[in-house]
C-alpha cells in the first residue's frame, strides 16, 4: 500500500505525528486525521483502490493522487470517499477516476475552499508602484463605465482592446435557474483549463468549471453582484485546480462592473494578473 502525504509525495510508511485511538487503525488515522490518501493495487485483478476523506484531504495530497491516476491510462479504479456520506465508485480508467476524484472532493471542500480563495477590496492609493502601472487600465475602465452611464454596446469591447484588457475579460448574464448566471464571453487569455476553454465556456453556467469548488465560488460572487448591482475592484488570491490536476496560486486584481444593454443586465469582469 502507498500513500499520498499532505505534501503530495508518495510514501510507503504511515504518519506517526498523531497516536490513533485504541479502536482506530493507523490507516484510518492517516486518512481521517492527517488528510492523506491511501492507494492500494490488487496484484491479481489490477484494480487500484483510492481511499480518502473528502472533508479532511490536504490539497497537495489530492493533486498527487490525481496525477497518479492520470498516469495510469488503463485498469479499473475503485474510489472510496468518506465524509458526511460514504461512497464507493468503480471507474474504467485512471483519467475517468481523476475527474471523479475532483468532483467527489468538491462537495466536501467548503472549508478548504475558503482557504483557497481570498478577496480584498482595492483602492489606487493602496497599490504598490509596479501594481499601479499594471492596473491603471482597470481604473480607466472604471471611469469609462461611469462616463457611459453603465450602458453596454460594442464600444466597450473596443475600449477593452485599446487598454489591453480584452484577453482577460468575461461577460456574464443572469439566469433564473443558475447560481451566478452564464458566460456570454470569455477572453482568449483564460487558458488555465486549456486553450479551448474560452470557446467551450460560452453559454455555460459560471459554476460549471473544471475546478467545481472555484466554479461555485465564482457563482456565489456573481450572484452577490447581480443582487447588489454595485461595482467593485478587488485583489483575489486563488488556488485553482485544473486538468491534469495541478493547482497554481494566482493573484490578480479584478474590476467587476454591472452594465445594461436595453433590458438585459450584464456583469463585465476584467482582470490583470500579478503573478
Amino acid at each position: 500500500m502507498l500513500f499520498q502525504d499532505r505534501r503530495g509525495k508518495v510514501v510507503e510508511s504511515l504518519p506517526s505525528a498523531k497516536k490513533p485511538p485504541a479502536d482506530q487503525p493507523m490507516i484510518e488515522t492517516a486518512i481521517h486525521e492527517e488528510g492523506w490518501v491511501a492507494v492500494e493495487v490488487d496484484g491479481d485483478s489490477g484494480e487500484t483502490e483510492i481511499s480518502l476523506d473528502v472533508s479532511k484531504i490536504a490539497p497537495n495530497a489530492l493533486i498527487g493522487a490525481g496525477n497518479m491516476l492520470i498516469s495510469q491510462p488503463t485498469g479499473p479504479v475503485r474510489l472510496r470517499c468518506f465524509g458526511a456520506d460514504w461512497t464507493e465508485t468503480v471507474f474504467k480508467a485512471g483519467s475517468e477516476a481523476a475527474a471523479g476524484l475532483l468532483q467527489a472532493v468538491s462537495a466536501g471542500m467548503d472549508d478548504v475552499g475558503r482557504q483557497r480563495f481570498t478577496t480584498n477590496h482595492v483602492d489606487f492609493s493602496s497599490l504598490k508602484e509596479d501594481q499601479k502601472d499594471a492596473c491603471e487600465s482597470l481604473f480607466k475602465l472604471f471611469e469609462f463605465w461611469r462616463d457611459r452611464a453603465f450602458a453596454f454596446d460594442t464600444s466597450v469591447l473596443d475600449f477593452l482592446r485599446a487598454q489591453g484588457l480584452f484577453e482577460r475579460s468575461t461577460l456574464v448574464e443572469p439566469d433564473s435557474g443558475t447560481l451566478g448566471g452564464v458566460f456570454l464571453f470569455t477572453g482568449p487569455g483564460f487558458k488555465l483549463y486549456g486553450s479551448d476553454w474560452p470557446q467551450h465556456s460560452m453559454g455555460l453556467p459560471v459554476t460549471e468549471q473544471p475546478d467545481p469548488v472555484y466554479g461555485r465560488w465564482v457563482g456565489q460572487t456573481y450572484e452577490r453582484l447581480f443582487r447588489s448591482n454595485a461595482p467593485e475592484m478587488v485583489q483575489v488570491d486563488a488556488t485553482i485546480m485544473s486538468y491534469p490536476l495541478h493547482a497554481p496560486r494566482r493573484s490578480y486584481i479584478c474590476a467587476r462592473l454591472p452594465w445594461t444593454a436595453g433590458e438585459q443586465r450584464l456583469i463585465l469582469s476584467a482582470s490583470v494578473l500579478l503573478n
